[in-house]
C-alpha cells in the first residue's frame, strides 16, 4: 500500500489569510480637508443665493484746498458692490447585498465588517472626490475627449483628475448637451487614456467627461469652486455672477513662468505682487500656504539639493544625511508647502486659508428620512431587494471672500514627463 500523502489530509487543513486588504488606488487628502476641517469659517445658508459683498473702493476725497476762502468741496463715500451665489447638491451612495454584511457580521466568519468599512470608506471616498472637483475650473469638467468616443476606451487631455470607480457624464464642448448615459470609471490605461464601463453612444470628439450629472441636469452645470475658479488673472472670467474686469480688484496677482522650472525669484516676485495688490501688511493675520502639485514640490527639491551642493553644504555621501526635503518642515519665503496628488502640474498657488469658508445648506452627512440612513433596495417594480443603500450628501459650496488675497504661478516645466498634464 502507497504511503499517504498531503492531498489525502488536505480536507482537515486550516487555510491561512492574511488580515489585511491594502487599497490599490489612491485617494486624495488635500486642500478641500484643510477647509472643511481646519477652521474654516462655515455660513449657514439657505435656498435662496447668498449674497458675497465686496469693497470697491474706500470713502473720501483727498486734494489741495484754497485756505483763503476757498471752498473745501464735496467728499465720497466708500462704494460696495455684490456678487451672488447658490450652493450645490452632492452625493455619494453605498450599495451592499445582505449577502456581504451577513457573511461579514462576526470577526469568526471574517477579518472585515463590510457595513462598518463601508461607511468609514464612503468619508474617505467623498473626501477624494471633491478634491478632485476641486481642482476643476468650477464647471465640473475632469477632461476633454479627443478619440475613441463612442468606445469603452477612451483618449483625452489628461487623466489626472479620474480614478476607477468614479462616475462620470459627457457633455457637448460647449456644455450645452448632456449626453444621455452616465458610466463608471472601470481603468486607467495611461495620463491620456481610460476605459468606462458603458460606451458614449452619441458622443463626439472634444466632448467633455465631468463628474455624474442627474438626468434633470441643465447645461453648463456649476461645480465646487476652488484656486482655478476663484485665483485667476484672467479679467474676461467671471466671479459669481460679476465680471472682473469690471471689477479689477477680483483679479488675482500672476507670475509667468513661460514654461521655465520653479525659481526662488519667481516665489519672491509673487509674494511681492500680492503686496502690491493687498498692501504691505497682506501676509499678516492670516494662514497662508503654497500649494505644490507633486512636480513642482520635485522641482523645488531639486533646487535646494543643487544649491546645498554649490555652497559646499551637499557632501551627503559620507554623513548620511537625507537629500530629500521634508515637505512638513519645508518653507517658501517662511510660508509652509501643501502638495496635492491631482492639482495642475505646472502651475502653483499661493492661498490664504483664512480667507476660504464655507457655505453650507446641508453639512456632510448620512442622507435621513425620519431618523433611517439605510434603506432596502428596490427593483423596478417596487419589489424588496436583499440590498442595502445608504449615501453621504452635502448642500452647500466653498467660497472665499477676496480672490486678489490668493495668487498664483503658471506655465511652469515639469522635471519629469511622468507628471502628465
Amino acid at each position: 500500500m502507497a504511503a499517504g500523502t498531503s492531498t489525502d489530509v488536505r480536507a482537515s487543513q486550516i487555510q491561512a489569510i492574511h488580515k489585511a486588504a491594502p487599497k490599490l488606488f489612491a485617494l486624495e487628502d488635500g486642500p478641500v480637508n484643510k477647509i472643511m476641517k481646519g477652521g474654516a469659517e462655515k455660513v449657514t445658508v439657505s435656498g435662496l443665493a447668498m449674497r458675497l459683498p465686496y469693497e470697491i473702493r474706500p470713502g473720501g476725497l483727498y486734494g489741495a484746498f484754497d485756505p483763503a476762502g476757498g471752498t473745501l468741496g464735496a467728499g465720497n463715500n466708500f462704494l460696495l458692490g455684490e456678487a451672488t451665489s447658490s450652493p450645490i447638491a452632492r452625493k455619494l451612495g453605498v450599495e451592499m447585498q445582505k449577502a456581504q454584511i451577513w457573511d461579514t457580521d462576526d470577526p469568526e466568519k471574517a477579518f472585515i465588517n463590510a457595513l462598518k468599512k463601508g461607511t468609514k470608506d464612503a468619508s474617505m471616498m467623498l473626501a477624494d472626490c471633491m478634491n478632485r472637483e476641486f481642482m476643476t475650473d468650477g464647471d465640473c469638467i475632469l477632461c476633454t475627449v479627443s478619440a475613441g468616443e463612442t468606445t469603452t476606451t477612451l483618449t483625452v487631455d489628461t487623466t489626472r483628475l479620474l480614478r476607477v470607480g468614479l462616475a462620470v457624464s459627457s457633455y457637448s464642448n460647449n456644455m450645452a448637451t448632456k449626453r444621455a448615459e452616465n458610466t463608471l470609471v472601470t481603468k486607467i490605461i495611461s495620463q491620456t487614456q481610460f476605459m468606462v464601463e458603458t460606451a458614449f453612444t452619441a458622443q463626439s470628439s472634444t466632448d467633455r467627461i465631468t463628474i455624474e450629472q442627474p438626468s434633470t441636469a441643465p447645461a453648463n452645470p456649476v461645480g465646487l469652486f476652488g484656486p482655478r475658479y476663484f485665483i485667476t488673472s484672467n479679467s474676461a472670467l467671471y466671479w459669481h455672477d460679476v465680471l472682473r474686469s469690471d471689477v479689477p480688484g477680483l483679479v488675482s496677482p500672476y507670475v509667468d513662468g513661460s514654461g521655465n522650472a520653479l525659481t526662488p525669484a519667481m516665489a519672491r516676485l509673487l509674494m511681492n505682487k500680492l503686496k502690491i495688490h493687498r498692501g504691505e501688511n497682506v501676509f499678516q493675520n492670516s494662514r497662508y500656504s503654497f500649494l505644490f502639485p507633486l512636480a513642482q514640490a520635485q522641482a523645488w527639491e531639486d533646487l535646494g539639493i543643487n544649491i546645498s551642493e554649490i555652497s559646499g553644504n551637499g557632501n551627503f555621501s559620507n554623513q548620511g544625511v537625507d537629500r530629500l526635503f521634508n515637505e512638513k518642515k519645508s518653507t517658501v519665503g517662511g510660508l509652509p508647502i501643501d502638495t496635492s496628488i491631482v492639482a495642475n502640474p505646472a502651475r502653483v498657488d499661493l492661498i490664504d486659508y483664512a480667507d476660504w469658508f464655507r457655505a453650507e445648506k446641508k453639512p456632510i452627512g448620512l442622507y435621513d428620512v425620519d431618523g433611517t440612513t439605510i434603506f432596502e433596495g428596490r427593483d423596478g417594480d417596487g419589489n424588496v431587494k436583499t440590498t442595502q443603500n445608504f449615501w453621504l450628501t452635502f448642500i452647500g459650496q466653498l467660497h472665499v471672500s477676496d480672490p486678489g488675497r490668493h495668487a498664483y504661478i503658471d506655465d511652469l516645466a515639469k522635471p519629469s514627463a511622468s507628471y502628465g498634464t
